[in-house]
């Protein structure tokens, strides 16, 4: 998922876990690193 995305939907639903992936993200630098981000959380 890319960070936009992610951020979108904590926009919407207001997920904690939504936020915490998008930070992840931003931090990496990387779209394309959900499935390594879904499994440290």
């Amino acid at each position: 998922m890319q960070t936009q995305a992610l951020w979108e939907l904590f926009q919407d639903t207001g997920a904690p876990e939504a936020y915490l992936l998008y930070k992840r993200a931003l931090q990496n630098g990387a779209a394309g690193t959900e499935a390594k981000n879904t499994a440290c959380i």
